[in-house]
């Protein structure tokens, strides 16, 4: 869905993966819950296009240091808060997000995909 140029994707009905891609340029808003570590309700792969204006905004019902692979991305995350990653896709390819810290695995939960325009 666009409006205004934004596409807004909600993580918590689970549509955080689809097939079509918006134009290159746009900027993409993710809205990504997290509950004990893991994405609530929802693939695990964002599909955006190289060009993009990217902001993940994340919620976390635990403390979190979150970190994007590829673009060297670290935020942290209080209990019950939110935090936001925001980046131009400069680069493409697929890269995994991992937490960090607080007795969360290491293992990528999740995957930002960058198509080429």
């Amino acid at each position: 869905m666009t409006v205004n140029r934004r596409t807004f994707i909600s993580a918590t009905t689970g549509l955080l993966a689809w097939g079509a891609f918006a134009h290159a340029g746009e900027t993409r808003i993710f809205e990504i819950a997290l509950h004990d570590g893991k994405i609530v309700d929802a693939e695990t792969t964002i599909k955006i296009s190289e060009g993009d204006t990217v902001e993940l905004h994340w919620s976390s019902d635990g403390e979190v240091e979150l970190h994007l692979h590829g673009y060297d991305i670290e935020i942290e995350v209080a209990a019950g808060g939110t935090g936001v990653m925001a980046f131009e896709a400069y680069a493409t390819g697929r890269f995994p997000i991992v937490a960090h810290g607080h007795g969360v695995s290491h293992a990528p939960f999740a995957y930002l995909e960058v198509h080429p325009d």
